[in-house]
């Protein structure tokens, strides 16, 4: 399977997809199945056929057999295609056939992505919902074994929760086109809920509209008031949304008259509630949330349907986390305090699953800020339990929550001074990172701190022998980070990975160790690639400022010399030559010293005369120029006289005759000059 031999055609045969057509008109073809075989689920096969771009690796590699999990790496990697924005992606694929994919394909497990021949397959994770996360790492495992079949991946709820909507959606659109009002009214309603569950607010909301009429009951225009609110709302415009909202509401008192427990009042004011949280107004919020608990606590007590009493428990539920969050905006701590606790008692009458999780975790977190930890430690294993127990457990959301719990519950038993504790539950999580690590991408830094949590608490038991032991592993991890950095291929990679390198070094080393100076240099270079020569040179400053501060005994010159021939790059590429030359001449007065001790200083003397020479050229003084290239060309002859041909000589040369070439530029230009002086004095004494 690869991007090309996936078509789109309309739907209803006979038409054309044009500018108009709509996403839910296409129907998806796949074709080109000139070498396709029919292999059982359990069988291999050997044979090499295929576009080498979008194959597995197990196919790349010609090394064995494979089975009908490599299109599903296939799939995985035309998803990724479907979204990328990078629209020369297919032809640097095209340029770099076979070889040079294979051996990106076996770097270790997810790297390939990180190649500058896959640039525009970078997906930043954190845009996609976690349902397409999971799809894609599910199909795109280097081994075959970590990858889903077919028939389980179709049953994914993202898959068919499209596949029914866009159904329903097509065959609302074509009962648009009927000649009743009545039915084209509905319809649109319709296609209006398809849009809003698709998260398609903008074209919801246009649906709702078109949908609206005068004969519509009032009870219907309170439920399209209502909808419309919570477009409006996911779309960021809170003052219509709560306009909207109150419009339902008026209506829904009007038709219930004194009935005010009814549930649909009750939502109507939770929405108000939202609304003005999300306008900043905590206590008007509270008090629409208050209506609306105290409305179904009513309705619990009248009803006698197990079902729908646990569903409003678990409304009530989410309605005293939204209380708490008002209360603490308005520094009512101790009536946060309360409603927390009432929330704590109604959550396990409610029904186990994802959303009792969310809740316990949120619960959990507001006792946290409040400074309850023991009930705080309780709320979040209640949570981890839950997620232990759902039924697909590998979900990168599950492992994420787990990660999250895990961390909450050391940090509340580190409160607590109870460190035993906290080391277990940070190794617990240290295993997770682990185990995640087999199939998703993790960020480095989480482990760093979790290790360093680990050695904090060693350290306070007085046990220094293990929390030395887990410093080196601290510091292990952190190299780690560093040599990931050196090694990737993307630019923007490499300064997220130096930066957050340079985040742990200051947490485990402190602000003002020495390490940190090389990755200031490094964040540095990346910025000077990336053009931004004031914000690298703030860094190189600040590496200078680390490697200065060092006794005398113990600064190295040539760390300082290097972070000098940055900042003289930085100062060149902002125009200031002279300072960017003044800088050079004292690093080549540095590093002949260097050179007298260690021969193996030279290479970096003779870079350093190149460097002020290429200064002498931007000022326009060429015959200084080609003096310091000569230069540097003889000290190279010199390092490496048994090559005469190495690169770096062969590019002095070049260095050399593009000096020359500038300069007889230079040199022909002001004799021109000159010959036209005695013709322009002529003229004058002529006119």
């Amino acid at each position: 399977m690869k991007p090309a031999n996936v078509l789109l055609c309309h739907r209803e045969a006979g038409k054309n997809l044009d500018h108009n057509s709509d996403a839910f008109d296409m129907m998806v073809k796949v074709t080109d199945f000139g070498f396709s075989r029919d292999i059982p689920q359990m069988s291999t096969t050997l044979s090499q056929v295929g576009t080498p771009l979008f194959a597995a690796p197990e196919v790349l590699s010609g090394k064995g057999r494979y089975s009908v999990m490599a299109d599903i790496f296939s799939f995985g990697l035309t998803i990724c295609f479907m979204l990328s924005t990078d629209k020369e992606l297919l032809r640097r694929l095209g340029d770099d056939r076979g070889e040079k994919v294979k051996a990106i394909m076996f770097l270790d497990k997810w790297a390939w992505k990180k190649h500058s021949l896959f640039k525009g397959l970078l997906i930043s994770l954190d845009n996609l919902s976690f349902d397409l996360r999971d799809i894609l790492f599910l199909c795109l495992s280097r081994e075959p074994s970590g990858r889903r079949p077919a028939a389980e991946l179709v049953e994914m709820d993202v898959f068919q929760d499209v596949n029914l909507r866009a159904e329903e959606l097509f065959k609302a659109q074509k009962a648009m086109q009927s000649r009743s009002p009545k039915s084209r009214y509905q319809e649109c309603r319709k296609a209006a809920q398809c849009y809003k569950s698709l998260k398609m607010y903008n074209k919801a909301l246009k649906m709702f509209q078109d949908a609206r009429t005068e004969k519509d009951s009032n009870e219907q225009k309170a439920t399209d008031y209502h909808d419309t609110a919570e477009c409006y709302h996911a779309v960021g415009n809170y003052d219509r949304a709560l306009a909207k909202n109150k419009e339902s509401l008026r209506i829904r008192q009007a038709i219930y008259g004194s009935e005010e427990d009814h549930r649909s009042i009750a939502a109507s004011y939770s929405a108000i509630a939202t609304c003005l949280q999300s306008l900043g107004k905590p206590k008007m919020a509270l008090e629409a949330h208050e209506q609306s608990l105290e409305m179904r606590k009513r309705v619990i007590t009248d009803t006698a349907d197990r079902h729908q009493i646990i569903d409003l428990r678990a409304k009530n539920a989410e309605t005293l986390c939204d209380m708490v969050n008002c209360e603490l905006s308005s520094s009512n701590k101790d009536q946060a305090l309360i409603l927390n606790d009432e929330c704590m008692h109604i959550i396990p009458m409610m029904k186990e699953g994802k959303e009792m999780a969310l809740l316990n975790r949120r619960v959990g977190h507001c006792f946290f800020s409040l400074g309850e930890f023991p009930k705080s430690i309780e709320c979040f294993k209640r949570s981890y339990r839950v997620w232990r127990r759902l039924q697909s457990p590998s979900t990168i959301e599950s492992y994420m929550a787990k990660t999250d719990l895990l961390n909450f519950i050391a940090n509340c038993h580190f409160h607590l001074d109870q460190f035993n504790e906290t080391i277990k539950y940070s190794k617990a999580n240290l295993q997770l990172q682990e185990d995640m690590s087999k199939s998703f991408d993790v960020d480095p830094t989480l482990s760093v701190q979790l290790t360093f949590n680990i050695v904090a608490c060693y350290a306070s038991l007085g046990n220094n022998e293990k929390a030395d032991h887990s410093f080196v592993d601290c510091q292990r991890q952190i190299e780690s980070m560093k040599t990931s950095a050196k090694q990737s291929d993307s630019n923007e990679h490499a300064l997220t990975l130096y930066r957050q390198c340079l985040e742990m070094q200051r947490l485990v080393l402190g602000e003002n160790h020495i390490n940190l100076a090389s990755t200031l240099n490094q964040i540095g270079s990346c910025l000077q690639r990336f053009g931004q020569f004031d914000l690298a040179l703030q860094n190189h400053d600040k590496s200078l400022e680390l490697q200065r501060a060092l006794p005398e005994d113990r600064v190295d010159r040539n760390e300082i010399a290097i972070t000098q021939d940055y900042r003289a790059k930085c100062l060149k590429a902002m125009g200031r030559t002279e300072e960017a030359l003044a800088i050079h001449e004292k690093n080549l007065e540095v590093l002949k010293d260097l050179s007298k001790q260690d021969r193996k200083y030279q290479k970096s003397v003779a870079t350093t005369l190149n460097n002020m020479a290429g200064c002498f050229q931007d000022l326009g003084e060429h015959h200084h120029a080609l003096k310091l290239f000569k230069r540097s060309k003889s000290i190279l002859k010199s390092v490496y006289s048994g090559n005469r041909h190495h690169p770096l000589i062969n590019r002095a040369r070049e260095n050399i005759t593009a000096c020359l070439d500038a300069w007889e530029r230079v040199t022909r230009r002001s004799r021109h000059l000159s010959s036209l002086v005695p013709a322009g004095l002529s003229f004058f004494r002529t006119s």
